[in-house]
């Protein structure tokens, strides 16, 4: 005898979803995604026109939306914004914005400028993430082209600005037998030092003959020559010869430049 199904409790039938529903379903999902990246993708292109039409114009309002983009959710337009208020914007500014630069900062910002504009700002605002950042063991540049150096460099030049003791004593100490990214640095941040003592241990980069990178990629010139133009930047020299970023100056030019340097610290930093 076959035994019959207890009809009080009806067997659950099994159903299964067709093939061709799952995929039309994973392909929608997949779609979804790609659609919202490409969104977030159209939509940072759009920040990075704004920042370099920004830059390009760098009027106040232009410089003052250029610190709101310190903390975009986009690491190349962080380092960016930062880059451009160092290099086209009023350094004095950044003391409205010291916030934003700590933020930046935090958020672990590439460019030097970020941590160089600190010196700018009041020391009770700019100090403690100063001294946050001088524990970090990364890496920033100075521009696109530069090398890189360790951040408790420009923390050093930051916290000298600022008159902060040990600071001061820490940069003085850099221009002690730095390395060539070391002394290409601080060639590249003169203006950011007000310090009389290390502005007068510069002039001994008119001296070093090593080898730098050039504006061309396989021309080599010598530390000496970017020396040239740095000091002659940082204090406004008018010379008897063409400065040309590149070239490699003569004796007698390297000369010139180091007099006119040295009487002019001597009068400003008595």
């Amino acid at each position: 005898m076959v035994p019959q199904p207890d009809r009080r409790f009806p067997v659950a039938r099994r159903r299964t979803t067709p093939l061709s529903i799952v995929l039309c379903t994973a392909a929608l999902a997949l779609l979804s995604t790609l659609t919202l990246l490409h969104g977030q993708q159209l939509d940072e292109a759009a920040r990075r026109d704004r920042i370099m039409q920004w830059q390009a114009r760098a009027a106040p309002a232009d410089c003052k939306a250029l610190s709101g983009a310190l903390t975009d959710e986009s690491f190349d337009l962080r380092s960016r914004a930062a880059s451009a208020l160092y290099w086209k914007c009023d350094r004095a500014a950044a003391a409205t914005f010291a916030a934003l630069l700590c933020r930046t900062l935090e958020l672990g910002n590439a460019e030097a400028g970020a941590v160089l504009l600190l010196g700018y700002a009041r020391p009770e605002d700019a100090e403690p993430c100063l001294q946050k950042a001088a524990r970090q063991s990364r890496m920033v540049k100075l521009a696109v082209s530069a090398r890189p150096v360790p951040i408790a460099l420009p923390v050093r030049v930051a916290l000298a600005r600022l008159g902060h003791a040990d600071g001061i004593g820490a940069l003085r100490t850099a221009f002690d037998m730095p390395d060539v990214d070391t002394s290409l640095f601080l060639l590249g941040v003169l203006r950011d030092i007000e310090d009389g003592a290390a502005l007068r241990a510069s002039l001994r980069f008119l001296d070093d003959d090593r080898e730098a990178p050039g504006v061309v990629a396989h021309a080599m010139r010598r530390v000496r020559d970017v020396a040239v133009e740095a000091l002659a930047a940082r204090f406004s020299l008018k010379s008897t010869f063409a400065l040309e970023p590149g070239r490699r100056y003569a004796a007698r030019e390297i000369t010139e430049i180091r007099t006119a340097a040295e009487q002019r610290i001597s009068t400003t930093y008595p």
